[in-house]
């Protein structure tokens, strides 16, 4: 065990989790900078999205046959095997879901220096390209809720967003 600065307990972490840190830190720094700049940064993760949409090719698992339920399914074991977070889904509506991470190995390490609602979890970005990439429907890229050890994110086709601002 390491102790931080702030006198909170942290687990130390390995080579790969620092590596992953870092990454997840980068997405996450990224976004907000682009927001702080432009003040949205939607159309940079609409194009993040659709880059993971299209080269989200997993070994051993057919991307274009399954649905997604069942690739969420897939990549929610791979990441508990690894030890990264425990994510799942919850269906909420035709083609809506929420998706929740919890106990994210890196939430201790990044989510006290988001607000409550902030830019989306990295995590949340591969379910929103599996999202796409299954359902042929483009995905709205939304905030992510954070609480201390995970984050949900709210997924759904742009369409039904559209379909809310009709004039």
């Amino acid at each position: 065990m390491i102790r931080s600065r702030v006198g909170v307990t942290r687990m130390p972490l390995n080579d790969c989790q620092i590596f992953g840190l870092a990454l997840h830190d980068i997405i996450t720094s990224y976004q907000i900078g682009v927001r702080e700049t432009l003040g949205n940064s939607d159309a940079v993760l609409i194009n993040l999205v659709e880059c993971l949409s299209e080269n989200v090719k997993l070994k051993d698992i057919d991307v274009d046959r399954l649905g997604f339920e069942d690739l969420t399914a897939i990549i929610a074991g791979h990441l508990h095997k690894l030890g990264i977070a425990d994510v799942s889904i919850t269906e909420t509506g035709p083609q809506a879901y929420l998706f929740n991470v919890n106990d994210c190995i890196w939430a201790e390490h990044t989510h006290g220096r988001k607000k409550e609602t902030d830019v989306t979890c990295p995590l949340a970005l591969i379910a929103l390209s599996l999202y796409q990439t299954s359902t042929g429907n483009k995905v709205f890229v939304a905030d992510s809720h954070y609480t201390e050890k995970g984050s949900t994110t709210k997924i759904r086709p742009v369409k039904d967003i559209t379909n809310l601002v009709k004039p």
